[in-house]
């Protein structure tokens, strides 16, 4: 049983009359917000009833409808805990977050060299066990490379994407 809340599960409880759940016909999950978004979380309003009914909550993301589901009798207990939203202003928020994220991406054609094309074969048979644990060499033509310290570019680059993820677009 999906636990979607419904004007018919909310019809059940008079603390709850004048709130209004819209119909979802997509029952897909689109987006999850974690605890660690807790400005997503804080409570605006509160409707609340006896201690073993249902109390709608409404953050800045919407109504959200949390307690026992009445749809279901005896010893099977289900929670009703959705939020649906259809805050226009979030939903454009979260497009120009994603497209200042990602304007910097570049696609690109692909001409593989014949060392490109190679690369799985070596891969492949390049893997060993050793002492439980599985290894792989690094693919290189030359089995004594030594490679450079990119310590400074990592860091560089996670300056970069901290600074990228602080600024608003």
């Amino acid at each position: 049983m999906a636990s979607i809340p419904t004007n018919d599960v909310v019809s059940k409880y008079n603390h709850l009359s004048g709130l209004n759940f819209p119909e979802i016909s997509n029952q897909k999950v689109e987006i999850l917000i974690g605890a660690d978004v807790w400005q997503a979380h804080v409570i605006h309003e509160s409707i609340e009833g006896e201690p073993d009914q249902s109390r709608a909550l409404r953050t800045g993301l919407g109504w959200t409808l949390f307690g026992p589901d009445p749809r279901t009798h005896g010893s099977e207990k289900n929670v009703v805990n959705c939020t649906q939203s259809t805050n226009d202003v979030l939903h454009e928020q979260l497009k120009r977050m994603f497209n200042c994220e990602f304007s910097n991406s570049q696609t690109y054609d692909a001409q593989y060299s014949v060392e490109d094309k190679q690369l799985p074969q070596k891969a492949e048979t390049s893997v060993t066990k050793v002492n439980g644990h599985y290894q792989q060499q690094l693919p290189s033509n030359d089995a004594d490379v030594i490679l450079p310290d990119n310590r400074p570019t990592v860091e560089n680059k996670s300056a970069l994407t901290l600074t990228k993820t602080n600024r608003t677009c």
